[in-house]
């Protein structure tokens, strides 16, 4: 009798146990939704630095050499899987682009070849972070420091349906997929606001990251696939993927949206544009449910879509 009084004194029932598992069981279900919560804001927080952090370093870059970064003219890559506007940027921000005589050593480059009117280019990947040279017919020119100091985690060789390259690119801290960056081409408002692979005729063109934006199997820098196609507002060449990124580049309190986020009336809110994939994976997800697709047809509508899936976007550069 006294031996199961001391060992009631120094342990538990088995029902005072089950209590106990119950009650962690409950605390678990109320604090890992919360956990969750504060997990997705921190990377939401630090994704919009990442972008804060481009969008100064662009516009560094441009008040020194009086352009938008962007040393491969998109018309020799637009519609193209071979390049993408993530990888101007790389390249344009960090170098280091050479003649492939002056790029020694045994490491990775990759070939501009059919990027650059001159021949004879290459990307000298371990010169990556040394800063870019301006390019002339005479070969290389002046040299730059980096305006852009990546981390070691964000750059990383991403693989699209294609197969990719061996260039590196700029990466998201949510699931490691790559950013897209987009520049106005022109000032012309007798082009197209929007278009796709039609750079001579558009001011903002989609097909710069063509590769991305029709994925179906695009590999992340931990080797998860992600299909992006099906489930993104910007894939395909259609109307309403251009509506969609108009609605990014304009101006919601200038514009007059009388003909639509295509329309004349429309005002850019910048000339630059850096857009992360955020936490659905998908850039713009498409909204799901009975009709849910119009719903940022109209400006208000917008406007509720901005709220509801909090894109991860930021315009930089001068409106027009």
């Amino acid at each position: 009798m006294e031996e199961a009084r001391m060992s009631r004194v120094n342990g538990f029932t088995l029902i005072e146990l089950m209590v106990v598992v119950v009650i962690l069981l409950v605390l678990a279900a109320i604090l890992l939704p919360a956990l969750s919560g504060i997990t997705d804001s921190g990377k939401e927080i630090a994704a919009q630095a990442q972008l804060s952090g481009l969008k100064v370093a662009s516009t560094k870059y441009a008040t020194e050499l009086s352009r938008n970064p962007g040393i491969v003219d998109e018309v020799d890559f637009a519609g193209r899987d071979k390049f993408s506007g993530n990888e101007n940027l790389v390249v344009s921000l960090m170098g280091q682009i050479k003649k492939s005589g002056d790029a020694t050593g045994g490491g990775e480059k990759f070939s501009m070849s059919g990027l650059l009117p001159e021949s004879g280019y290459v990307v000298d990947i371990e010169a990556i972070g040394e800063g870019p040279r301006t390019l002339s017919a005479q070969g290389q020119g002046r040299k730059y420091g980096a305006f852009y100091g990546a981390k070691a985690n964000e750059l990383a060789v991403i693989n699209e349906d294609s197969g990719g390259n061996n260039m590196p690119e700029l990466i998201d801290p949510w699931q490691g997929l790559p950013l897209l960056y987009f520049r106005r081409l022109t000032s012309d408002k007798s082009a197209a606001l929007v278009g796709h692979s039609q750079p001579t005729r558009s001011r903002w063109d989609l097909g710069t990251h063509q590769a991305y934006l029709d994925a179906r199997a695009m590999k992340s820098s931990s080797g998860r696939s992600y299909t992006i196609k099906e489930r993104c507002l910007l894939s395909g060449n259609s109307n309403d993927s251009k509506e969609a990124l108009a609605w990014l580049i304009a101006h919601l309190k200038l514009s007059e949206f009388r003909s639509g986020p295509m329309g004349d009336d429309v005002v850019e809110s910048g000339s630059m544009l850096f857009i992360s994939p955020g936490k659905d994976a998908a850039y713009l997800p498409i909204p799901t449910g009975d009709g849910a697709e119009t719903r940022f047809r109209k400006e208000k509508e917008w406007v509720g879509y901005r709220s509801e899936f909090k894109p991860v976007f930021l315009m930089g550069g001068t409106a027009q």
